[in-house]
């Protein structure tokens, strides 16, 4: 008995995972293009879905700009007349260029045109407006437009929609239009890859959107900003790309500051929200509460006090794309103490790009405002997707920020050369390392040009190893490494040139250079392409001192110490590039910032000078490399530049002619460079030769004439009669003096010049760089002090004391009981030197004294030099008055000394001597000289005939040795300032640098004899030579040519010296070096205060040679000394100091501090006990004035003067010399800055150093020498005023006060309290309460080095980026309305890392109010700002917990599945949704926090399995533009998993985009694979083989038949894999939870908007992915609004767009062409609209025939099946046309009549089109004409009114009743409406047009079901594929031959019927057997179908 299958519905979906056996009730098995309705709230039925309607077209509608937007500075009301998205054509209407057309890698370009060539890359719905960023070929050949093959553009749009959905006005919002000229900007974005969009409304006048490619740096936009045209692209970027300055001081103004140290920086910001990051800090600018006006006035302040100072600052060349800068000041009121942080103000940036401001008050710190400004914020720049949530941006997935420069890219690493290499090219020199594994690196020339280097042609270099460091001793001069390689032109005398290397032109220069800085004929042949390096040296002047010495009497206010002289302006940075003016110089500034005096004081108490002219120290060494600022203006990397020894103080100073501003002649100075040779040119410093730390304008000194460099001064080339050197006959003379600088006393900072080449390929990359250095902390000090060496000598060495005095002169003997207190505290002790020799006779006939007349040497008398006060005593013998006794001052101690140095006596950098330490003297330093600065001979120094009174003192007598008036003589070298009853007071000696040479002349070798015969000047050969048996000179016991028999003796005469042949001295260049004797090993030393007494037992004790009777560890050491001394002892070699007075019979009335002895206290200092290593151990000054005086260095010495003791010689005097040794103690540091090996280079903590060097168009020639000065370094240079003693027992005393320049980390000049620079003396004369001497107070912060952020290397073994995959960063928060926007700032803390064990983070979402990530492989969820709600026990207060983090924690909620598919993720009210391609599955996180495998869940696991089988979407390969990019995560590139939600509906939708080939690349790289083959070609013309990949059907079908798994698709088939498409979209009913369908639509993406879908029309790239036809896009309507005649369609595709067997994968039965897919990216569809008719989509239309799509161009005219074809079938007699027969009726002909037309045009009948056929039963001829059968006529191509493409929707049912029965089935029905349903039956219209599809004229439903459904098919599990083709010719476009009457079905009264038999079995049994049936229904229509039911009739079978 048979039965009916009962009604079950469809309410709950498909199911394809179950046997259809047990396919659940209410499910079916497939489905494409339905929906499930709830018709009454409990029946659900299928219904076709809706087409989707056109919103908008953008390239085809009126488009306006924003109505604040200006154009030429009017306003645009009208739609903007541009041509956007169309290509321009020519007058004749052909196409120009290429158009959005190119080949698959951007270089090749195929002809033709697209319209549209454009993607919408990113989108976020704003309530009813719809914001899109619109990426791609943007007015392409138009102005302002797209110029070339991948010129993308990007624009952005504001779509307005109604209520109803409508777009109602399209908004261009010409983002950076304007501020690129009129031009759209090329930001970088690609078309391919769709941005994450996030967007805020925050009010009325802004609403931000958020966007990130994971190409770009994260951005944004206020949509509703103003003047959006102005912006500058870069401040898109949240951190915007930017170039900053520095701050400089311009002026001390009044204001409050307080005391302390002030430093500088900015940020830019802009009107749009955005901000920079901090500008590098300015220097060091300090502040003091003293008065400012004048020089006695302003000294250092006391911490804490409030100042009356403020000061006005200027920022130049700001980057006025910015809009303000916030300025902020770094406050220092402590040393190396983190500074306070302050916001000063906010100042908008006018056009010219200044802004000024003032900083007068310290305004409230800003909380860790130091992390804000040290640390940086947005490391990171690149982001994988973003998420909002609490009003903080969340991103995830980061990139750090890749702001390095490798070694590779810019070799900026320095070699030095030996002084041997002289001219040498072929040298190597070395780097300043021994570490091999430090490279350096080349490139070809031609590579520094080069956009983008080469890296191929890069190799490596090993310059480590053999680097030479100029020895502690100074003795490997020839060997050390510190010189520019070759020689170098010099510019001297008369601003003259030489330049011809090795003649006397070429000197060598101090320095280093990059491998390759220059080739080895010029720079153009043979440099290196990666650029480099040129360093040398510079000294900078000031003005320190322009006080004298007052004619030696100061008894009024007059200052000792002072200058108004303010410092030089300067500038440092600036850029070289060749001109053409007459002589060859010119130059381009690269900065305006100019450093100028801010004080009219002058000296390191300008705050200018203190903080920007800062230097190094001489002699030491410092870690120098280059920091690199990225794009976005923050500091990057530091690529090491080289260890740099600097000069020692001898050495001979050449600097870089460098000149910032015009010549004297107008012309613009070269950056020193010469513009005809590109040579680089040097020249000498007019105030200097060499790198001593000060020289006096009215002193003459030695001339520069080292004895290892013999071209640092040569004879007879070096004179000059323009400045500084004095000439003496025809031959250059030893004496300099500066130039035009009488009177004052110059100071020099020892800066360094580099010069960078940097190539193009870096260029592009940085917006700046700043020479950086390592901070030279206490351990990595080679010198550890510098200061004065003074003197020590014996007191009472015979236990003589002040009862030596005779007892009648006790009345004499000054203070009560001084002598006993002498006695206690001096006597027997060594003790300091500070005594009188101004009384040196004793008048008896009158009884009176006699007194000094100081002098320098001469040789016009028999006078050395004498000094009364200050000065070291004479190590030559001297005559005793009216004796023939000859006395020695072996009084002085020559092993122990004081030193004065101020960074131990200020207490700053503390001494604690070590075993490895060393004294050595590096200049001798001579007292000012009142005379030199009196005598305009002098000042002038104009004279050619200088020979006496040393150094060009010509004017003076010199008369004998002693005066014969009683009457003091002037003082000369010194003042004196009587303070207290006109007997006691102060004495004040100054000095200035005389002779830093000093220590070449004291046993240094050489191997050139001219050189030689000076080698020994000051040492133990040159001093024999000069002073015979009486300079106590020690020969050292290594040398060969020195007789040991006598230490003290020479054992040859001064022409020995000279005649030492070249062969004796060359093997004294072998010999290894002895100790010179200017340098001891310090034995012990310690610091001691004022009047400490040191016990013998602190000393070393020593044997020497010689030794003599009172040695300081039989005595101790006692910090006091007397004013006049007597000398006793009966031994020449052991005399010694006492209490005495200068005669017997002094009177009364001459007892003063020179003829009595008082007693004084020494007060700080560093006590020094040294040993010269080689034997004796003297350290006693020399005459040097005598000796330069007497020895010319380039003359022999036979017949020079020397000492002797005899009237008839020189004669020299039992007094001090003028002169001071100038000490540094130095220290053996092997592990300086850790050492210099590459690990060592590598960690490196690098401080700034120089300057910002800006780089920026427009300013210079940015391939040209990059020029920066470079001070920022830790030591000062300036006076420095130390009391020596002071007067406890002040009667007849004075105190004393040396004055000298020094080297220092304390800036002496800003001491503070009571100081000599104040024109304070304490003199101590009361020690009951203090001051009991000047202070020695110093603000520490005034030495603060700009250390406070510091910089790091990059390894060479680090990434080129940094990829953070799993960490989430997130922003500060924002506050609705702030001008500022919180979320473009990422703190550096603000971070949080999950577990990378689960990959990368490849999507963030907010869903339900909480932030969720998708890793690849997990899901879980971000405690953000999560919160406990308690209550207290008493149920009254509420607790809130949690730690306080924005991101507390985290917690997984799956560890297994994650997704590669970022644009998966989908969300809606209900539900989270994504998928993890590596299971297929879809995951569904809900609202209950439930976690489910949907795809499993709801049975749909094979459907999603399949969705992903077919191509290339679970790639795990990169995008080869973007390699962050997953290439199969790429949607608008058609490869990847996307969807969207439709709330109207409650359906997720979900794109599978799946190709077998994406692109040649994809290919290329896997030409094989699963679904692909290659398949051989041969060129007949020439055997070439090649392959082309062709796609293969391999499809498991075997639920619909046996398909030919190995079949390849071909031609017409679209066989190549590159056009295989195999998508699927999918969607899913909430309502249900099920999936509802397939989709034959495969969209970009899905647009959310107002709660619905949209899309854009494209299907494939717009880009052509090959050429020759593979895949090639085509020009479409190039006339539009014509009828073109011709279309290309492009090549045919497979897959979901062609045709497969049967159509499978293409539900449309109409192969696309490449064009139609790729046309359409910015028209907009509205998804499943209700207004538009069925299964129609995009409004496709057939534009060629269905099956045939491969030709690239379509003649309408001539297409079969497609244009309908007619021929004359019969004529009269009279040829008149009685028949026209149809020979094809066409597919596409509208509705309506056409003519038909002969050859001629004429119309000879017409024919009208029903269903889109031509009807030949409505043919009416109209002609009259005479034809003959065969005269062709022609009817028109239906291009006007193409047909519409109708998308098959279908629907499969399993009929499974009693599943365990074998069954017959024998019919079925299906329950279904067709057409819209209706209450009643409308017929036709007034204008007799169906209203209704469904019913028939006569109000009868339509009988002809086959107008609606096109197939039945059926399939048992025992029979095959039954199929029933319904489909009739009623059908209007897709037609079949079948007869109408001979349909097996039946359609009545809303029944389906249709019998179940298989026609096509082969046994021919018609009936189906099998336990269960399954029926498909497939309908083309856009008319609406509805199915409730499908049912069968079965009868159980017996078989």
């Amino acid at each position: 008995m048979g039965q009916k299958s009962q009604v079950k519905g469809f309410n709950k979906g498909l199911v394809t995972d179950s046997d259809p056996r047990l396919q659940l009730d209410g499910t079916y098995r497939d489905a494409m293009n339905i929906k499930i309705i709830n018709v009454d709230g409990s029946t659900f039925t299928v219904e076709n879905i809706n087409g989707n309607r056109k919103l908008i077209d953008l390239t085809d509608t009126e488009i306006f700009g924003k109505s604040d937007y200006l154009y030429n500075g009017n306003p645009v009301t009208t739609p903007f007349q541009y041509n956007y998205f169309t290509p321009r054509t020519d007058a004749s209407g052909n196409v120009i260029g290429p158009y959005g057309v190119g080949s698959y890698d951007g270089t090749t370009v195929t002809p033709g045109g697209l319209k549209g060539a454009a993607n919408i890359v990113g989108h976020f719905s704003f309530k009813n407006q719809l914001f899109l960023i619109v990426c791609g070929y943007i007015g392409y050949n138009e102005n302002g437009g797209s110029n070339f093959i991948d010129d993308f553009r990007t624009i952005f749009f504001l779509l307005d929609f109604n209520s109803d959905g409508e777009v109602i006005k399209t908004t261009e919002l010409r983002v950076c239009y304007n501020h690129l000229g009129n031009e759209f900007p090329n930001i970088n974005m690609d078309p391919n890859i769709k941005c994450r969009v996030e967007g805020i409304t925050e009010n009325d006048c802004i609403s931000r959107v958020y966007w990130t490619d994971n190409k770009n740096p994260l951005r944004t936009l206020n949509i509703r900003g103003k003047n959006l045209e102005n912006l500058n692209p870069d401040e898109l970027d949240i951190t915007p790309k930017c170039d900053h300055s520095q701050i400089v001081l311009k002026n001390v103004i009044s204001g409050s500051l307080p005391v302390g140290v002030y430093q500088y920086c900015y940020k830019y910001l802009t009107d749009a929200g955005a901000e920079t990051g901090i500008s590098p800090q300015s220097n060091l600018y300090h502040i003091s509460n003293t008065d400012s006006t004048s020089y006695q006035t302003y000294s250092g302040g006391e911490p804490g006090a409030i100042s009356s100072d403020g000061f006005e600052l200027q920022i130049d060349d700001l980057d006025t794309d910015f809009d303000e800068v916030q300025i902020y000041a770094l406050f220092y009121n402590n040393l190396n103490v983190p500074p306070q942080v302050t916001e000063v103000t906010k100042k908008s940036i006018p056009s010219n790009g200044i802004v000024n401001f003032k900083h007068t008050t310290l305004t409230e710190v800003i909380q860790d405002g130091l992390e804000k400004i040290l640390i940086p914020s947005n490391t990171w720049d690149i982001c994988k997707d973003i998420a909002i949530k609490d009003n903080v941006l969340f991103a995830a997935n980061l990139r750090q920020k890749r702001n390095y420069i490798s070694e590779k890219e810019w070799n900026v690493k320095v070699r030095r050369f030996d002084l041997d290499s002289h001219g040498d090219t072929s040298v190597a020199g070395s780097l300043t390392t021994n570490d091999s594994n430090v490279k350096e690196y080349y490139a070809p020339s031609s590579e520094f040009s080069q956009q983008t280097l080469d890296e191929s042609t890069v190799i490596e270099i090993s310059g480590g190893a053999n680097y030479i460091k100029l020895n502690k001793l100074g003795t490997n001069h020839h060997q050390a490494h510190r010189y520019l390689r070759g020689g170098y032109d010099i510019k001297w005398g008369n601003d003259q040139w030489n330049n011809d290397d090795g003649a006397v032109g070429s000197r060598r220069v101090l320095g280093a250079e990059s491998y390759g800085y220059y080739g080895d004929t010029d720079e153009s042949n043979n440099s290196n392409g990666l650029g480099g390096c040129l360093v040398s040296f510079r000294q900078v002047p000031k003005v320190s001192d322009t006080i004298d010495n007052r004619g030696g009497i100061n008894n009024g206010s007059s200052p000792f110490i002072s200058t108004s002289i303010k410092n030089d302006s300067f500038q440092t940075d600036n850029v070289w590039k060749p001109g053409g003016s007459p002589d060859y110089e010119s130059s381009e500034d690269n900065t305006t910032t100019e450093y100028v005096a801010t004080l009219n004081i002058g000296s390191n108490k300008d705050p200018m000078a203190s903080g920007s002219k800062r230097g190094y120290q001489r002699g030491e060494t410092y870690r120098f490399g280059v920091l690199v600022y990225d794009l976005n203006g923050d500091p990057g990397n530091v690529l090491w530049i080289g260890d740099i020894q600097m000069p020692q103080h001898y050495d001979k100073a050449w600097e870089l002619d460098i000149n910032f501003g015009p010549d004297n002649d107008g012309t613009i100075a070269g950056i020193g460079r010469d513009f005809s040779s590109s040579a680089t040119r040097f020249k000498e410093n007019p105030d200097v030769q060499d790198y001593r730390i000060s020289a006096n304008g009215s002193a003459s000194v030695p001339a520069c004439g080292t004895i290892y460099d013999k071209t640092s001064c040569i004879a007879g080339t070096d004179d000059s009669d323009s400045g500084s050197q004095i000439q003496s006959g025809n031959a250059k003379t030893t004496r300099f003096v500066p130039k035009d600088r009488e009177g004052q006393h110059l100071t020099f900072d020892l800066a360094l010049d580099f010069t960078f080449k940097i190539p193009s390929h870096v260029l592009k990359k940085i917006s700046g760089f700043q020479v950086v250095r390592a901070e030279r902390t206490e351990t990595d000090r080679t010198i550890v002090q510098s200061g004065l060496i003074n003197e020590v000598s014996r007191y009472d060495g015979y236990g003589k004391g002040a009862a030596n005095v005779q007892a009648n002169d006790t009345e004499y003997i000054v203070d009560e009981n001084v002598d006993q207190i002498y006695d206690q505290v001096l006597k027997g002790y060594l003790g300091l030197s500070e005594t009188s020799h101004r009384c040196v006779g004793f008048n008896t006939t009158d009884n009176k004294p006699l007194y000094l007349n100081e002098s320098d040497a001469s040789t016009s008398a028999n006078f050395m030099s004498g000094s009364s006060y200050f000065g070291i005593y004479s190590n030559g013998r001297y005559a005793i008055q009216d004796t023939d006794i000859f006395g020695q001052h072996v009084h002085t101690m020559g092993n122990v000394h004081l030193m004065y140095s101020p960074d131990s006596t200020f207490g700053i950098r503390p001494y604690l001597s070590r075993a490895e330490d060393d004294v050595q003297i590096v200049s001798v330093m001579k007292l000012y000289d009142q005379r030199r600065y009196d005598n305009d001979v002098l000042q002038k120094h104009t004279t050619s005939n200088a020979e006496s009174m040393g150094h060009g003192q010509t004017t003076y007598n010199q008369s004998s040795a002693y005066a014969t008036q009683a009457s003091d003589y002037p003082l000369y070298f010194s003042t004196k300032k009587t303070t207290r009853n006109d007997e006691s007071g102060v004495l004040v000696g100054k000095c200035y640098v005389f002779d830093p040479y000093f220590p070449m002349y004291c046993g240094h070798n050489s191997n050139n004899s001219a050189n030689s015969r000076h080698a020994y000047l000051y040492g133990p050969s040159g001093q024999a030579s000069v002073s015979g048996n009486y300079q106590y000179v020690h020969q050292p016991a290594t040398s060969t040519f020195f007789d040991m028999a006598d230490p003290y003796v020479s054992a040859f005469s001064p022409s020995s010296l000279v005649s030492m042949t070249n062969t004796d001295l060359n093997q004294t260049k072998n010999v290894v070096p002895f100790a010179p004797w200017y340098s001891r090993k310090i034995l012990r030393a310690k610091e001691i205060v004022d009047g400490e007494i040191v016990s013998k037992g602190f000393f070393d004790s020593i044997t020497l040679q010689h030794s003599g009777l009172h040695y300081v560890w039989n005595s101790g050491f006692s910090n006091f000394t007397l004013g006049f001394i007597g000398h006793y002892g009966s031994h020449s070699w052991g005399n010694y100091l006492s209490y005495a007075k200068i005669h017997e019979d002094l009177d009364a009335s001459d007892v003063s501090y020179d003829t009595i002895s008082t007693l004084q206290m020494g007060t700080r200092a560093i006590l020094i006990q040294s040993h010269y290593e080689g034997g004796y151990d003297k350290l006693c000054g020399k005459d040097i004035d005598f000796i330069i005086e007497n020895q010319d260095y380039l003359a022999t010495k036979d017949a020079k003067r020397y000492i002797s003791a005899n009237s008839t010689d020189c004669l020299h005097r039992g007094t001090k010399i003028p002169f001071y040794y100038y000490a540094n103690i130095y220290r053996t540091n092997d592990n300086q800055y850790g050492g210099n090996s590459i690990d060592a280079l590598e960690k490196t903590r690098w401080i700034a150093a120089g300057n910002k060097h800006q780089l920026r168009e427009g300013h210079g020639d940015l391939n040209g020498h990059h020029h920066t000065t470079v001070f920022g370094g830790d030591t000062f240079v300036g006076m420095y005023s130390h009391q020596m003693t002071t007067s406890p027992y002040p009667e007849k005393s004075y105190s004393k006060w040396i004055v000298f320049p020094c080297e220092s980390f304390v800036n002496t000049e800003m001491r503070s309290g009571y100081h000599l620079g104040a024109n304070n003396h304490i003199e101590g004369f009361d020690q009951t309460a203090p001051p009991f001497s000047n202070d020695w107070f110093y603000n520490p912060v005034y030495s603060q080095e700009n250390n406070t952020k510091s910089y790091l290397s990059v390894k060479r073994k680090d990434c080129e980026y940094t990829d953070l995959p799993y960490e989430v960063a997130y922003s500060k928060t924002k506050l609705a309305g702030e001008e500022s926007d919180a979320f473009r700032v990422f703190p550096i803390f603000n971070f949080y890392d999950v577990e990378a064990i689960h990959g990368g983070i490849n999507r963030l979402v907010n869903f339900n109010n909480e932030i969720y990530f998708v890793q690849e492989n997990a899901f879980g969820q971000l405690l953000v700002n999560p919160r406990t709600f308690l209550s207290d026990a008493a149920g009254g207060q509420t607790l809130f917990t949690g730690s306080g983090d924005t991101i507390e924690s985290h917690q997984y909620i799956s560890v297994k599945y994650g997704t590669q598919h970022m644009h998966s993720v989908v969300v809606s009210e209900s539900g989270l949704y994504y998928f993890d391609s590596r299971y297929a599955k879809l995951l569904k996180f809900d609202t209950a926090k439930q976690f489910t495998v949907l795809s499993d869940e709801i049975g749909c696991r094979d459907l999603f399995k399949k969705a992903i089988e077919y191509g290339r979407l679970t790639t795990r390969e990169k995008y080869l533009k973007a390699p962050r990019v997953n290439l199969g995560d790429m949607p608008l590139y058609f490869i990847g998993i996307h969807g969207g939600f439709d709330y109207q509906n409650n359906t997720v939708y979900y794109t599978f985009s799946d190709r077998l080939r994406i692109d040649k690349y994809d290919r290329e790289k896997y030409p094989e694979g699963r679904y692909v083959l290659n398949r051989k070609r041969i060129d007949p013309s020439n055997g070439t083989i090649s392959y082309q990949t062709v796609g293969r059907n391999v499809l498991n079908l075997s639920d619909i038949g046996s398909i030919n798994a190995q079949y390849p698709e071909g031609t017409g088939n679209g066989g190549f894999a590159e056009r295989s498409f195999y998508s699927t979209t999918i969607g899913i009913s909430e309502d249900l939870n099920a999936v509802v369908s397939k989709y034959s639509v495969y969209p970009q993406q899905w647009i959310e908007h107002q709660g619905s879908l949209i899309t854009p029309k494209a299907r494939s790239p717009f880009i052509t992915l090959s050429t020759g036809g593979v895949y090639q896009a085509g020009l479409f309507d190039s006339n539009p609004t014509g009828n073109p005649t011709f279309v290309t369609a492009g090549s045919g595709c497979s897959g979901v767009y062609g045709r497969n067997e049967n159509y499978y994968f293409n539900p449309s039965k109409y192969i696309r062409g490449v064009y139609e897919l790729a046309e359409g990216p910015l028209q907009l569809y509205k998804w499943d609209d209700i207004f538009t008719p069925k299964l129609t989509f995009f409004d496709d239309v057939q534009i060629h025939p269905k099956n045939n799509a491969s030709v690239a161009v379509i003649d309408y005219q001539n297409i079969s099946g497609f244009v309908g074809q007619l021929e004359i079938s019969a004529i009269d007699g009279n040829g008149i046309i009685t028949s026209i027969n149809v020979i094809d009726p066409g597919t596409n002909y509208a509705s309506g009549t056409y003519d038909i037309e002969d050859s001629l045009g004429n119309v000879v009948a017409t024919i009208d089109s029903v269903d889109g056929l031509l009807d030949a039963s409505t043919i009416n001829i109209t002609s009259t004409d005479s034809y003959t059968l065969g005269d062709a006529i022609t009817i028109v191509s239906p291009t006007d009114s193409r047909v519409p493409v109708i998308d098959a929707a279908y629907l499969e049912k399993v009929i499974n009743e009693a599943p365990g029965d074998n069954k017959k089935f024998d019919n079925f029905a299906s329950v279904m409406t067709v057409g819209d349903i209706n209450n009643v039956y409308y017929g036709t219209d007034n204008n007799n047009v169906d209203r209704n599809k469904a019913t028939n004229n006569s109000n009868i439903a339509s009988q002809d079901i086959g107008r609606y459904i096109e197939k039945i098919e059926f399939v048992t599990d025992f029979s095959d594929i039954g199929l029933m083709n319904v489909s009739t010719s009623s059908n209007p476009y897709y037609q079949t031959n079948m007869s109408f009457n001979d349909r097996l079905h039946k359609y009545r009264e809303g029944v389906l019927r249709a019998p179940l038999r298989n026609l096509y079995s082969v046994d021919k049994n018609p009936r189906l057997t099998g336990t269960y049936l399954r029926v498909k229904l497939t309908a083309r229509t856009q008319e609406k179908f509805n199915i409730f039911a499908i049912m069968a009739k079965y009868r159980k079978s017996f078989n």
